[in-house]
């Protein structure tokens, strides 16, 4: 196509994929199968078209039932270390980590791991 992709995207799919995988994709510029995405590390898990809702609407359920605050830390951390390796993770973490240390979701989980019996979390 003549063109030559931002850097930063360039980076983000090494980070991904490996370098080899994002040569291959980039040189090529060849469609691959959701299989082939998925065993590379480009997607999640693929599902057949019919069991879509379904797997959505459980990874959902799971997801809901997590604390709020770890889903947002992790998202955060993830997508610094993405952008800016290392450094940028532990720089995303610290106020994170203050708010784990303020918020009540720590101890609800810890507490409802040794009583054996669901967490409820309440941050929001």
């Amino acid at each position: 196509m003549g063109v030559v992709y931002p850097p930063r995207t360039t980076a983000r799919l090494t980070a991904v994929v490996g370098p080899a995988a994002a040569k291959r994709l980039l040189f090529t510029g060849e469609l691959i199968s959701a299989r082939e995405a998925w065993r590379i590390g480009l997607v999640g898990e693929p599902v057949p078209d019919e069991s879509l809702d379904d797997a959505v609407a459980d990874l959902l359920a799971t997801m809901m039932a997590r604390s709020q605050l770890s889903l947002c830390a992790a998202k955060a951390i993830v997508n610094a270390a993405a952008l800016h390796g290392t450094d940028g993770a532990v720089e995303a973490a610290v106020p994170w980590q203050r708010e784990m240390a303020r918020a009540a979701d720590t101890r609800e989980g810890i507490a409802a791991f040794l009583e054996h019996r669901a967490p409820v979390f309440t941050w929001r």
